[in-house]
């Protein structure tokens, strides 16, 4: 990540860094809460990584969609889970750029911080993803701000949020 910073600065360039990805690739929310002591321990096997993404054929039958959706779903309430977000954040924000020596709350290169890749808390099952996500956000946006007050952050959403406003 040093490398390509520094790299985009040569070219006249600004990234956006995700903190995290939603997606139940390695180190994403999925595995946060996996981690977590304050969690409900896992009573079935994680889905493989076959094709990426979450896909209907990921899932062995409708009991495990229901057990993975509602599970992921903790990420934005569980105490360690945020915890290991705020730690992970924490270490990013205040990271020195072996290329440069900037610290990567002070580097112009960064344009902005998403605070996750492509949020997502499935509300057809867990009825209050909506307020999950929405205090999450809130919670992790004002921390992310206490840290680097130069940097814009942004949510990492595709342009949707459900019902409501952020306020």
């Amino acid at each position: 990540m040093d490398w390509i910073i520094e790299d985009a600065r040569r070219h006249g360039m600004k990234v956006i860094l995700s903190f995290i990805d939603n997606w139940k690739y390695y180190n994403g929310v999925d595995q946060y809460v996996d981690w977590s002591s304050t969690a409900p321990k896992r009573t079935m096997e994680r889905p493989k990584d076959k094709q990426g993404d979450f896909s209907p054929a990921t899932f062995s039958d409708e009991t495990q969609k229901e057990y993975e959706t509602n599970r992921h779903a903790l990420f934005y309430i569980d105490h360690d889970s945020k915890e290991f977000y705020k730690q992970h954040v924490k270490s990013i924000i205040n990271r020195k750029n072996r290329y440069n020596g900037r610290v990567y709350k002070n580097d112009p290169t960064i344009l902005a911080w998403n605070l996750l890749n492509e949020p997502r808390c499935e509300s057809w099952l867990v009825k209050e993803c909506q307020s999950r996500v929405k205090n999450w956000i809130k919670e992790m946006a004002a921390y992310v701000k206490t840290l680097d007050p130069n940097h814009m952050v942004t949510v990492g959403s595709e342009g949707f949020f459900g019902e409501g406003s952020m306020r």
